[in-house]
């Protein structure tokens, strides 16, 4: 597992709700390198759907676990 995928499933495992729609990237990226700047980018749209559904409930969870892996990981995941 690449340093970039352990860092992304660490994130989103503190969003259980963004589960399926994780899913479904990864299958639409079945048996090719998964593009990880993509898949935060999927996160990203899922947060602001959210905020505009005005569910903010698992954020600071999120938002602390991106702080986590920025501030554990290695120059991959920092840029």
């Amino acid at each position: 597992m690449s340093a970039s995928q352990e860092a992304f499933e660490t994130i989103i495992a503190t969003v259980p709700d963004f589960q399926p729609r994780y899913q479904s990237f990864l299958a639409d990226w079945q048996g090719e390198d998964t593009p990880w700047y993509l898949a935060m980018g999927e996160l990203a749209h899922y947060v602001v759907e959210a905020y505009e559904q005005g569910d903010t409930t698992q954020y600071q969870k999120l938002f602390s676990a991106v702080e986590r892996v920025l501030q554990n990981g290695d120059s991959e995941v920092q840029i």
